[in-house]
């Protein structure tokens, strides 16, 4: 048995588990926790279809640090059904599922040992509490941008190493070797670089960093070649709409071998943050700053003036929707616009409905709408119906949007124009797909009073 002290409670955990800002993704930050190393991260299905995440290094880790990657900091690692660690080339396992559920007042995790050979030096099963897989561990791109900006992996000190990542879902595998970030991030010739040093509030020398930015960061950050540094909490480095974003490479070796172990002293990072904190606003007040700020600003609003003339030339070009004579709105070219002219044709009662209303949207990750609806005066009404969104048809088939949870699929037109042969049609814009699941297809271009007009020239 092991008793560990985590560095949050479990209430705590609980709490960001649960929040928006939880990310599968963020298991990757182990890499962090030791130094430089090849590493695997291997998604399987058990037997009764949970998400299993072995994960192994090739670097000798001791039973000590292996521990640490339980210290509540990364706390995706304990998002799951329950855990197993390595220890002495034996499994010490804890049900962490009971713990989330039904959190203790304290902040200790005990694992049990089992008598089963381990394999990897983690593996967490039933990982992420869901019976989906979270979509952004399949994302190749997203994988390795993930790697490259929140991991030594991205740092440009790598960019002629041996050392990889296999990211491996369901025997899918991908190979994420270094890269550099600074390419994708400061990939902008309007980019700002400074060197400062570091001073402690005693007035010691600590480092020297080197600040860089440019219009296209996204995230402000602390970063060692180790990957990201949390600052303190909020009232440091607060994320202000007007704030420079930046990227920022710390080169002393006694900070980067802390951070590369998992262990730096609490002490050392906050004497760091200081550090960093002050030389920013120093670099923020001076005066090459703010002419560079200056100039980005006047060429923003540059682009914002070429981007408004386009659209005007646009909207006088277009072809524009009518109904029963009166214009509506420009014909659409992507989703968001058939959301648009959906809701427009709704006001105006030009749906081919007895009834229909639009309860809610998202943007989100998911089912588009819900609204209830009735087709005809004697149908049965359709209350708090699902509704996906598409510009044309086929991609609702594309996207492989589960067609059980779907009610009604809303789009401008088919793509080419030609009706799809597993559809049956109902009426001129109403259409039925049948298979194990059917479902309603409204085509919002082929509604009755319905006019597509061109601009004369």
């Amino acid at each position: 048995m092991i008793e560990l002290s985590l560095r949050r409670t479990w209430d705590e955990i609980c709490q960001y588990l649960n929040s928006n800002s939880s990310n599968p993704l963020r298991i990757a930050e182990l890499v962090n926790r030791f130094p430089p190393c090849c590493w695997t991260f291997k998604f399987t299905f058990d037997g009764t279809n949970r998400i299993t995440v072995g994960i192994d290094c090739d670097f000798a880790v001791s039973d000590t640090d292996a521990q640490a990657i339980l210290d509540g900091l990364l706390a995706e690692v304990l998002f799951a059904d329950a855990l197993y660690l390595r220890q002495a080339g034996k499994y010490f396992t804890e049900d962490t599922s009971k713990i989330l559920k039904n959190p203790p007042s304290s902040n200790l995790i005990t694992l049990q040992n089992i008598d089963k050979k381990a394999d990897f030096l983690l593996v967490l099963k039933g990982f992420w509490q869901s019976d989906s897989t979270p979509p952004d561990i399949q994302r190749n791109s997203a994988v390795r941008s993930y790697f490259l900006e929140h991991t030594w992996l991205g740092a440009p000190d790598f960019m002629d190493s041996e050392y990889y990542i296999r990211w491996i879902v369901f025997g899918e595998e991908e190979l994420i070797c270094p890269g550099n970030r600074y390419k994708a991030k400061l990939g902008s010739t309007d980019s700002f670089t400074t060197q400062e040093t570091l001073y402690n509030a005693n007035g010691d020398h600590i480092g020297q960093v080197s600040f860089q930015t440019s219009p296209l960061l996204e995230t402000d950050g602390i970063y060692t070649i180790f990957g990201p540094l949390v600052p303190k909490p909020q009232n440091r480095l607060t994320r202000r709409s007007e704030a420079a974003r930046w990227i920022i490479e710390i080169g002393s070796p006694i900070l980067t071998q802390a951070v590369s172990q998992g262990k730096p002293p609490t002490s050392l990072i906050d004497e760091l943050v200081d550090a960093v904190e002050n030389a920013r606003c120093s670099i923020t007040d001076s005066d090459s700053f703010q002419v560079y700020q200056k100039k980005i600003q006047h060429k923003r609003q540059a682009v914002a003036a070429k981007g408004l003339k386009e659209r005007q030339e646009r909207v006088q070009k277009a072809n524009r929707v009518f109904f029963r004579g009166k214009p509506v709105m420009l014909v659409p070219e992507n989703e968001n616009e058939v959301l648009v002219l959906l809701c427009k044709l709704e006001a105006l009662h030009a749906l081919p409905f007895y009834e229909f209303i639009l309860w809610e949207y998202t943007a989100r990750t998911g089912i588009d709408a819900i609204a209830s609806y009735q087709i005809e005066a004697t149908s049965v009404p359709v209350l708090f119906a699902t509704v996906e969104m598409e510009y044309h048809f086929e991609n609702f088939l594309d996207h492989k949007h589960p067609h059980n949870q779907v009610n009604l699929v809303i789009c401008w037109d088919f793509r080419g124009g030609k009706v799809p042969a597993e559809l049956r049609q109902h009426s001129e814009c109403l259409f039925e797909y049948r298979n194990d699941d059917s479902f309603t297809i409204l085509i919002l271009s082929k509604i009755p009073d319905l006019q597509l007009k061109g601009v004369k020239q």
